[in-house]
This record gives structure tokens, sequence and C-alpha cells, in this order.
């Protein structure tokens, strides 16, 4: 089943200053058997390959379309042409990194794309701007502003944070490829993060025109999505890969907050709210059932002096200093005071340069 040239024609067009040269071409298929498709049609020996170059006097064209269709007034029914379409416009056609129209799709260059996810975030960095009545800041009237109040967490005039949030955006990096088969291995990274430094590129004819870097951990893999792609009778697929950049990393960072509070007798002695420290004899006598002296600490209920001065539990949570104990209380821990967070790792880390981005 050989493929036979039966026809030929040129044109010639100019197409916003770009002069497009066209051949097409019609080539005849005698299939073995009435029930063949066009599939088969498209596999003759001889038919040129989609991508394929063909020199036209001193011009070199490119293979960009083959139509099959049956032969109505062929009684047989196994009489098949098959037009291909020759062009130097090739602009959307399938290239590798240099910008060459390929032959074998899954040598194409690869494409990246960025978009931006909006998330919430919590302000941690606020500058200290004014105190008001009546309204906010441009409606209300300017009052004395506390000489307590400082940058970092947003907080009311008593000078306690509280969890504050403003929008922001991540990039979403997307890098999709032809590929001949879907990799089931390609399901190991959805959900990991890049254990190494990863740099993408983007190619064309001219050669790299960006350039992306991102350190460890700094990239997170969504799902990797699989598309089929028909191309000249054969099944591809298109593979995405997106990847969602958190510059501060994605290891957890959880803020260290809560209604209660560790207490330790030392040493080093921790400073009461109240004022004074904290000794073994009290810690004693919070853990009645233990040996006196073996427990070191006691995890307690935060509490603070109502304006009857009666002691009370807090009715929210309240920043820790990193150590257990409540901001500002322990003079062993945190002596700038600011906002601390206990990070955890809680997703699995791989080597993302294994898939070729």
């Amino acid at each position: 089943m050989a493929a036979e040239l039966i026809g030929e024609n040129a044109s010639e067009n100019v197409k916003d200053g770009f002069v497009e040269l066209a051949v097409t071409q019609v080539w005849q298929v005698i299939l073995n058997n009435r029930s063949d498709t066009f599939e088969t049609a498209l596999l003759a020996a001889g038919l040129p390959a989609l991508g394929s170059a063909g020199t036209f006097g001193t011009a070199t064209l490119y293979a960009i379309s083959r139509v099959p269709a049956r032969v109505d007034d062929d009684s047989t029914g196994r009489k098949w042409n098959v037009t291909v379409g020759y062009s130097n416009n090739t602009q959307n056609f399938a290239r590798d990194d240099q910008g060459e129209p390929v032959t074998d799709p899954t040598a194409a260059a690869k494409s990246v794309d960025i978009q931006y996810l909006e998330y919430s975030e919590p302000i941690t960095d606020a500058t200290f701007h004014s105190v008001t009545e009546g309204g906010g800041y441009s409606v209300g009237t300017a009052l004395t502003s506390p000489s307590w109040l400082d940058d970092g967490d947003v907080c009311v005039s008593t000078g306690e944070s509280i969890l504050a949030e403003r929008t922001a955006y991540r990039q979403v990096i997307t890098v999709s490829r032809l590929e001949s088969s879907w990799n089931s291995a390609y399901e190991d990274y959805q959900n990991t993060i890049n254990n190494a430094s990863l740099t993408i590129t983007e190619s064309d004819s001219s050669g790299v025109v960006a350039t992306y870097t991102f350190p460890a951990k700094t990239l997170r893999m969504k799902p990797i999505t699989k598309q089929p792609v028909w191309i000249d009778s054969n099944l591809y697929f298109r593979i995405s890969f997106p990847m969602e950049h958190k510059a501060d990393t994605w290891i957890h960072a959880e803020a260290d907050r809560s209604q209660s509070e560790r207490v330790f007798a030392g040493p080093p002695a921790q400073i009461k709210p109240g004022g004074g420290s904290w000794t073994q004899a009290e810690i004693d006598a919070l853990n009645p059932d233990a040996t006196a002296g073996t427990v070191k600490w006691s995890l307690l209920t935060m509490s603070i002096k109502n304006e009857s001065g009666d002691t009370i539990a807090v009715g929210d949570s309240r920043p820790l200093n990193g150590n257990g104990a409540r901001l500002g209380v322990d003079a062993t821990s945190n002596v700038n005071g600011k906002s601390c967070y206990v990070n955890w790792k809680i997703f699995e880390e791989k080597n993302f340069s294994t898939l070729n981005l």
C-alpha cells in the first residue's frame, strides 16, 4: 500500500507584509480492504509526514495539513485521495527550542504559562498609621496615638495583636508539553514540593527568552493533567505540570497563639504577668500527683486581672513567645517581643528536575 502523487498546484499571497507560499499536493492511496478507514490511508508508504520539509524550486515549505477523502466514483471503495498542504507560514506548527518545525510532536518546545492565584495571608508586617474616633482614617477624627503601638502585627490600642488578614497573590507556573504516553509516575509528584532549586527556561528561534529560578521548597505541584491530542491519526497527550509558588516556602508556619501557657520554675526563672517569678513550690502545687521537684512546668489557662482586680481566664487566644509562655513575660526567650511561629514540614519533598521541566 503506497501513495502516488497525482496532482500539485501552488499559490502565493501577501498578508500583513508576509509573502506566504503554499503548495497543495494530491496523493492517491489504494487500500487493501473497503472497510479500511482514513487512519489506514494516512499510514500509506511514501505519503509526506506532517511537519516534513519539501523543496519547491528554491523554497523550503513544510507539510502543515493532511486531509484524506474517499474517492466517490470508485466502485471498489478502496481508493482514497490525501490532500497535503505545504506552507512557509508555520507559526502555528509544533516547533523545537530553536523555533524549527518538527516532525515528531513530542520534540516540540514546551510552553510556560504564568497565572496568579488570589488568597488570604496573615498580616505580620503592618505599619502603624493612626488612631481615630467616629470612623476610620478617611472620615474619623484623629486622636493622640499611644506610644506603645509599633509596626508588626495589627493591634488594638491595648497593644494586643489580633489575627488580621489581607489579600495576596501567588504565581501558578504551568509547564506543558506533548508526550506519546502517560507516565503513571507523575502521580507521585502531586502535592509535593521541590527539594532543590529549579530553573525553567523558555526558548524560541532567537534563543532563551525567559528564565525562572525557584529556590527549594517554594514550588508545590498541583494535580498533573493530561489531555488527549490527535495529530495525523496518532494519539498524543498534552501533559501539564502546574506549580504554585510560595516565596516564603511551603513549610507551614503556625502562629504561636493560645489561651493556655506553659509556666516554668526554671532555671532560668520565668516571670509572672503580675510580677515575680514562678517557683518550684508553685509548680509542685499545680501537680499534686507528682513527686515534689520532679515536674518543672505546668500548662495553665491564661488569666488576666479584670477591672475589679479579680483573676479571670482570657476569652481569646494570645500570642506566645515561642517557648510556651505568653509573649513578654519570659525574659529568657524572644527578647525582641515579636510574633512567633511554629514551623512544620507538611508536604513530601521531591526532585522536580527529574521531570525535565
